[in-house]
């Protein structure tokens, strides 16, 4: 199926963003900042470290999918969940026991498809 607008990936993001750039706005107006910022005094920051790492991290996968399947791309989105899984349990979160099921099947899929590589590449 051909793309409708015919833009590369980067363009469609820089576009998607623009259009959300208004309602980021609004919702940032609707924080008391001032009390977050009296709770947590480094929290300008911290959001600014967080926005910095998410839009580095955005961009890499935006580029990543000119190189990689659709497919592999899609599944590194859980290798992300796994990975942050087992970061907020080093730092100390709990796991509530209903979301056993879900973080098993997370990381079966990762397993498998770690399998699948690992076929592919012995052929």
């Amino acid at each position: 199926m051909p793309k409708l607008f015919k833009m590369n990936d980067l363009a469609v993001f820089t576009l998607e963003v623009s259009l959300l750039f208004p309602f980021c706005v609004y919702m940032v107006a609707q924080v008391d900042l001032a009390a977050a910022a009296g709770i947590n005094p480094h929290i300008y920051l911290l959001v600014f470290l967080l926005g910095l790492i998410s839009s580095v991290a955005f961009i890499a996968y935006i580029l990543a999918s000119n190189w990689l399947p659709i497919n592999l791309l899609g599944l590194l989105g859980y290798l992300e969940t796994v990975a942050m899984l087992f970061i907020s349990l080093y730092i100390g979160e709990t796991i509530q026991p209903a979301s056993y099921p879900l973080l098993f099947g997370l990381s079966a899929a990762m397993l498998l498809l770690m399998y699948d590589g690992f076929r592919g590449a012995k052929k």
